[in-house]
């Protein structure tokens, strides 16, 4: 096994670094959020469009927390009961699905914004 040394010439600012670390956390999270709601709206049933229209991605950076939301007095109920006929479009399992399906590109949207607080 090889072993070599490296030698930095800049000085860490633990302070800084962490701060931008937590900044592209934040920027992941975000990005994330927004891409699990455009995906989730494509399978959100269609009547008026009122539901479609509901969602909201929101992240809580201090607890550096994502969500993802639908906020019309039926959303939960359309999201929960498998046995509901959508003629127009959509399906039960609306966001569930969504998270599902896209958690890979949520890794790799998260990875990249990540990756860029040390470059």
């Amino acid at each position: 096994m090889v072993s070599r040394q490296v030698e930095f010439n800049e000085k860490v600012n633990p302070e800084q670094l962490s701060a931008q670390i937590k900044r592209s956390a934040v920027l992941g999270l975000t990005k994330s959020a927004e891409h699990v709601l455009r995906m989730a709206k494509h399978n959100t049933p269609h009547e008026s469009g009122d539901l479609e229209r509901s969602g909201a991605a929101s992240v809580d950076p201090p607890n550096l927390v994502a969500a993802v939301s639908f906020n019309t007095p039926y959303a939960v109920r359309q999201h929960e009961e498998v046995s509901y006929d959508h003629p127009k479009k959509g399906e039960a399992k609306y966001l569930e699905n969504a998270l599902r399906d896209e958690s890979a590109a949520v890794l790799k949207i998260l990875a990249k914004h990540l990756q860029g607080a040390f470059r």
